[in-house]
């Protein structure tokens, strides 16, 4: 059971509240639960993200706990919304911390949200793991309490962008050779054509056309 919720909190971004089992020391709760944080944007502009980890988070809960918990402690996920909106997102990393005495916190989504709230991770000494964050540097600014399960901008451009540059040089070569050698087939059909049949090709143009049968 253990490696397997490992497994699911990994995706939730919440491995490092189970650091200690992965190392072969099992999480200790305070009391009868366990209790991990999220900060998830259910509102605003990624509602539909938002919407979609908190039914896999209560989801994971309910398997968890119908499992028999977690070396006997019962796991209980509470899950803030923060509306993608910075300010808020500090207001419930604060909140978890302070008043749910959370062992982790998943989220928040966003670099601008990561930016504010982990400073306050630090201060309250909670682990924060961003699953989106990007920009370079926010988490490494914000050791040793915030982490993101992401790519940072800066190696993603350097990974990707000479493939999609490739890729497209390639797609250019290719349009180029389709052209050419569509000119080449419409310069053999007009050899092939004759001068008689050139004649006919313009003298059916003029028929069609009301300018040309001015001329």
């Amino acid at each position: 059971m253990t490696s397997r919720l490992i497994r699911v909190l990994g995706a939730a971004g919440l491995t490092a509240a189970l650091s200690g089992m992965i190392a072969g020391n099992p999480v200790h709760a305070a009391g009868p639960e366990i209790v991990l944080g999220a900060i998830v944007p259910s509102s605003g502009p990624f509602a539909e993200w938002g919407r979609t980890n908190t039914a896999t988070l209560q989801m994971l809960e309910k398997q968890v706990n119908d499992a028999g918990g977690i070396n006997g402690a019962k796991l209980r996920i509470v899950i803030l919304d923060d509306a993608t909106k910075p300010a808020q997102a500090t207001n419930d990393l604060r909140k978890l911390a302070g008043d749910d005495h959370v062992l982790a916190v998943a989220g928040p989504l966003t670099s601008s949200a990561a930016e504010v709230t982990f400073p306050v991770a630090n201060e309250m000494k909670v682990v924060s793991t961003s699953q989106a964050s990007s920009k370079p540097g926010v988490a490494k600014l914000n050791r040793p309490w915030a982490f993101r399960n992401t790519i940072d901008e800066g190696v993603l451009g350097r990974t990707t962008v000479p493939y999609y540059k490739k890729a497209f040089q390639h797609q250019n070569r290719r349009d180029h050779l389709r052209r050419q050698g569509r000119n080449r087939r419409h310069r053999r059909q007009q050899d092939h054509a004759g001068p008689d049949e050139g004649e006919r090709h313009r003298g059916s143009q003029r028929q069609r056309s009301p300018f040309l049968q001015h001329r």
